[in-house]
């Protein structure tokens, strides 16, 4: 078989699974209707697939050496702004990393290979994996299997990266790492109030994050081997991120409508902004508008710092 050749064929029911997981987007490690759905469509493409913990599985082949087909399925928990007639309805999920491409290619894949099931020389065992996002599909599949009976010898998965190369690339390593696998962690840092006047008296857990995230990045740099591949990322929780600063605003907002003064810092603002500015360009951050220091009150810049555009400060 040229499977070249027949994907192109099969493309108009490639975009259409796709599309399906696109549309009915999931996210975590109960997927029921992308389960149900990949279930039906191995079964009609004559293969007999099961469930394996939260995701499915299914093999074609003449025994021999097992090759394991991931994909996963999962998508992001956030709203879709794509505007697309196939966008996901519910606001609250959406597939923004590829894993409907992933879902629906391996779909694809499964049907080729049935139809030439006669001439392998093995046996391919295909995995459709929930909750990659949250680093407990694959555990949970292992847990329950996917990798005995048949005992894999070895497994292939695919990350498509629209945006990233031109349309038609595929990339490989046969020598080394060619995607990271995920560990995560959660650092809970608990600080102690004062009054902004006297901050010899709290502890500050802002500070103490900005001085754990500075030495995390110091790990790469001066801990690892430099030829052992390694991201660190980390993202702020409560504290630092966007929800907080929406929540500082709107009580800032409501303080000044309610007539009282707002008071955040007790520096000149001239030398706030220069420091605010300079810190957007060296990390390439976005200025939106412009707050004249001379001409801005201490709640306007409170304003500012808790979250709001500088132009709409103003307004």
């Amino acid at each position: 078989m040229d499977y070249y050749k027949r994907a192109l064929e099969l493309n108009d029911e490639t975009v259409k699974n796709r599309r399906y997981f696109h549309t009915n987007a999931e996210t975590g490690l109960h997927m029921p209707m992308a389960c149900a759905y990949v279930m039906d469509k191995l079964t009609k493409y004559g293969l007999t697939p099961s469930r394996c913990g939260e995701g499915v599985t299914a093999t074609v082949g003449n025994g021999g050496k097992v090759l394991l087909l991931r994909a996963d399925m999962d998508a992001l928990p956030m709203p879709e702004e794509s505007g697309l007639p196939f966008a996901c309805p519910t606001g609250k999920e959406a597939h923004a990393c590829g894993h409907d491409f992933h879902a629906a290619m391996l779909l694809t894949a499964a049907k080729m290979l049935k139809e030439n099931e006669a001439e392998l020389k093995g046996t391919v065992k295909f995995m459709f994996q929930p909750a990659e996002e949250t680093f407990e599909g694959s555990k949970n599949m292992i847990e329950h299997g996917i990798l005995e009976n048949p005992k894999v010898d070895a497994a292939l998965a695919y990350h498509v990266s629209p945006g990233q190369m031109p349309v038609g690339i595929y990339m490989y390593n046969s020598t080394g790492t060619m995607m990271y696998s995920v560990d995560g962690f959660h650092i809970e840092i608990k600080g102690k109030g004062s009054h902004g006047a006297y901050p010899q008296n709290s502890i500050d857990p802002i500070n103490i994050a900005a001085h754990v995230y500075l030495a995390l990045q110091s790990i790469i740099a001066r801990e690892v081997d430099r030829d052992k591949p390694l991201i660190i990322a980390v993202q702020p929780t409560r504290g630092l991120d966007v929800g907080a600063i929406e929540y500082i605003h709107k009580q800032l907002v409501a303080q000044r409508d309610a007539g009282k003064a707002v008071l955040l810092v007790s520096l000149e603002l001239d030398e706030v902004m220069s420091l605010s500015d300079r810190i957007l360009v060296m990390y390439e951050g976005e200025i939106v508008g412009e707050l004249d220091p001379k001409n801005t009150t201490q709640e306007e810049l409170g304003l500012y710092m808790a979250g709001a555009k500088r132009d709409e400060v103003k307004a």
